[in-house]
């Protein structure tokens, strides 16, 4: 049995005319197939050069001659029928009317299907520039993308909710203003969004939260939540004595989430987890990301309140804002580093300010875009980080 099929596609206003000229013959020779072949036009409406799995599409056989029935994949006899797309493709099979041959002709159309695939996370973490939790994928090459949806997991176990959605233009990084890394660990699921809809959840990743306290001996004692999503063997521990000034320690092997730190320096100690991506990562036009850290948690042997330093050292305001802002310290004069950052992770402002010259600092953010803004001030051994507001 030789099956010949020829396929010459037109679109024509709404419709897809398909034009199949075939025959069947029961000589062993391919050869054998002698024409005139017969004829069959296919009608698909609607026309279109790409189409979406679940569209729902009228086809139709007409002007048939040589054939005694045929058969849609779909089970059909009838001339017409309705598809709702599943596949890439769909078949007719025909028999012939010579009464000798009595073999089945196959045609086949195959549809451009353009729904996204699914787009993986490639690490998760605690952003150093602004403190809070930040996503980062490997943008898809593809023309079906419009955008990627970031999902974070609920207080309800294995539900997620949409955090934000993010252009495909855009860098394919997402600080998620809305984390508490000092407080938690968060899960976290991405999808990419096109003109065919959504495409199934990514993969999870987890961040890290780190804990500390001192121990009866004054050793530091660190717990941590396990990293998920990414394949590593080996945790690495950093200490210091501020948070911008952390050095490597020691690491330890995957399967373990504890670690005592016998003999710190005295004075508080500054500790962060971290874990390696031996593959990286690499967002459009943004550095390298080549690893997940956990938050900053601190041991104060000496009973410092640090937390109360941060929260009363300095006032921000108004916040919310139109754009012009004012940073008053109310503690010692000091100079500090200020910075603000924008949700992507860029930093807008990077200013060094004496605060014993003058107790306020004003700052005009009125040319940047109304949204959620990252202020950090780092002054001698605290880092104060706050929300802030562009209306």
């Amino acid at each position: 049995m030789v099956t010949r099929t020829f396929l010459r596609v037109k679109i024509i206003t709404s419709v897809v005319i398909i034009t199949a000229c075939q025959i069947c013959s029961a000589q062993p020779d391919p050869q054998g197939c002698i024409p005139p072949f017969p004829t069959d036009t296919i009608i698909i409406k609607p026309a279109q050069a790409d189409y979406c799995y679940g569209d729902t599409l009228q086809i139709a056989h007409h002007n048939i001659a040589g054939y005694a029935s045929c058969r849609w994949d779909n089970g059909s006899f009838d001339d017409a029928t309705t598809y709702v797309l599943s596949g890439s493709y769909i078949s007719i099979q025909c028999v012939d009317t010579s009464g000798i041959d009595d073999c089945p002709v196959l045609d086949t159309f195959f549809f451009n299907l353009v729904s996204p695939e699914t787009q993986e996370i490639c690490i998760v973490g605690v952003d150093s520039a602004t403190g809070e939790n930040i996503i980062v994928w490997d943008k898809s090459a593809s023309a079906a993308i419009d955008s990627f949806k970031i999902y974070r997991e609920s207080v309800a176990g294995g539900q997620y909710e949409l955090v934000a959605a993010v252009p495909y233009s855009d860098f394919s990084t997402f600080v998620d203003l809305s984390s508490s890394p000092n407080q938690q660990a968060d899960r976290y699921k991405i999808s990419a969004v096109g003109a065919c809809g959504e495409s199934a959840l990514s993969q999870v990743h987890k961040t890290i939260h780190l804990t500390a306290n001192v121990g009866t001996s004054g050793e530091s004692n660190l717990l941590w939540s396990e990293y998920e999503g990414l394949s590593f063997s080996t945790y690495r521990i950093y200490r210091g004595t501020s948070a911008s000034h952390l050095q490597l320690i020691d690491s330890i092997q995957s399967t373990l989430t504890s670690y005592s730190d016998i003999n710190p320096p005295p004075g508080a100690s500054y500790y962060q987890i971290e874990v390696l991506n031996l593959n990286g990562c690499s967002p459009a036009k943004k550095s390298q990301y080549n690893s997940s850290k956990s938050n900053i948690a601190i041991t104060n042997p000496t009973g410092t309140n640090l937390k109360k330093e941060k929260i009363d050292a300095f006032e921000v305001y108004p916040n919310p804002s139109t754009g012009r802002i004012q940073i008053k310290n109310v503690r010692d004069a000091v100079s500090a580093t200020v910075r603000i950052f924008n949700s992507p992770g860029q930093e807008i402002v990077n200013t060094r300010y004496d605060f014993s010259q003058t107790e306020v600092l004003t700052l005009d953010l009125a040319k940047n875009q109304p949204g959620y803004y990252i202020l950090e001030i780092i002054s001698a051994n605290i880092i104060i980080r706050k929300n802030l507001v562009l209306k």
